[in-house]
């Protein structure tokens, strides 16, 4: 009688703690985020991991595993191939960028597996322009060793664009916008 207690005793003593690591931890402020690992651990998707103030979230290559880093970072690891990215808000320089007409009010990259995408939300009250560079390490349409078209999107709708520069680190396009337009996707065409 006292082994089957003890046994459900255990039992019920595992059972809980299986319970309590299958919640999610609570996010309340940045002192309480915990690392990526321990969200991880919780079984917390990859892609749901939270990262403190300042830091953006990327996936180690080689294992998948999420990593906070520092944006200044995101660029050097991935192309070390160390990191890649499944999307984050775009914040500072990296995609170096001048707006006739309008103003850009967000800029986010998204990681697809056939065609990453930069998506520009603007604000336009007339037709105008955005200029924009774009690092290869990001979006970058090839066929081989050879440069493909870029797939803009304005608003939803398939545009003409020039592409004004080109060199080994990035691309430079020139997109027109439409009066009250507010979305812009630049993406690469990807075959299935």
């Amino acid at each position: 009688m006292r082994v089957a207690v003890f046994v459900l005793s255990i039992f019920i003593l595992i059972a809980n703690i299986s319970v309590s690591f299958a919640q999610p931890l609570p996010f309340t402020s940045n002192a309480e985020v915990f690392s990526p690992f321990k969200q991880f651990s919780n079984g917390i998707h990859p892609d749901d991991i939270q990262c403190k103030e300042g830091l953006e979230l990327v996936h180690k290559s080689s294992a998948d595993f999420p990593a906070c880093v520092k944006e200044s970072s995101i660029i050097p690891l991935m192309t070390r191939g160390w990191a890649k990215i499944m999307s984050f808000e775009i914040t500072s320089g990296f995609f170096n960028h001048s707006i006739y007409n309008g103003n850009v009010t967000s800029m986010q990259f998204i990681q697809d597996d056939c065609s990453p995408s930069v998506i520009v939300e603007i604000n336009s009250n007339d037709q105008g322009n955005l200029i924009m560079s774009i690092p290869r390490i990001f979006v970058d349409p090839n066929v081989g060793q050879e440069d493909d078209n870029f797939f803009v999107l304005v608003d939803g709708k398939e545009v003409d664009f020039q592409e004004t520069s080109k060199d080994s680190i990035q691309r430079t396009l020139e997109i027109p916008f439409s009066k009250y337009s507010r979305n812009i996707e630049i993406t690469k065409t990807c075959l299935i």
